[in-house]
């Protein structure tokens, strides 16, 4: 004859307090936690030369990410006198140190750029193993300024 054999577990109450710490510590082990990887804010530099007629804007800025990681770089510049818009994107690795980047952004809109106020955004993406690590965004007020042969070559047309 077989023994008839039970299993008796013993439960102790848990309070109050007890039972929200094991939640949260079992929350903490099945969540993931996200890093700041993008070390050194990206910015814009200004004045920032329009180009090919009013068809184009050179931006350029700087900014900081993990070494060895992709950044992508996507631009809009908008103009709210000339209604002209453009868009531009920049891809290069990371160093780990604030780094340069430039970029042309074309025209999307029939308007053209001229010398003025202007506001350039930006949207820094890195990714590590073709994975997304971070993003960042920002906008700043900027000056543009046509690129003129007197501007462009000053001491050879005004000696």
């Amino acid at each position: 004859m077989q023994a008839d054999r039970t299993s008796r577990q013993t439960r102790f109450p848990l309070s109050q307090a007890q039972a929200e710490t094991a939640r949260e510590q079992r929350d903490n082990e099945l969540s993931l936690h996200s890093t700041r990887r993008i070390s050194v804010p990206f910015g814009f530099d200004t004045p920032l030369p329009v180009i090919d007629t009013g068809k184009s804007v050179v931006v350029s800025g700087h900014g900081g990410c993990t070494a060895g990681e992709q950044v992508t770089i996507a631009i809009t510049v908008t103009q709210s006198s000339s209604g002209a818009v453009a868009t531009g994107q920049k891809e290069q690795l990371c160093s780990g140190e604030l780094q340069m980047w430039s970029s042309v952004a074309t025209a999307v809109s029939t308007s053209l750029f001229a010398s003025g106020p202007a506001e350039s955004c930006g949207l820094a993406t890195t990714r590590a193993n073709g994975y997304v690590t971070d993003t960042f965004e920002w906008c700043k007020d900027v000056d543009l300024m046509a690129l003129t042969q007197e501007v462009y070559l000053p001491a050879v047309l005004h000696p």
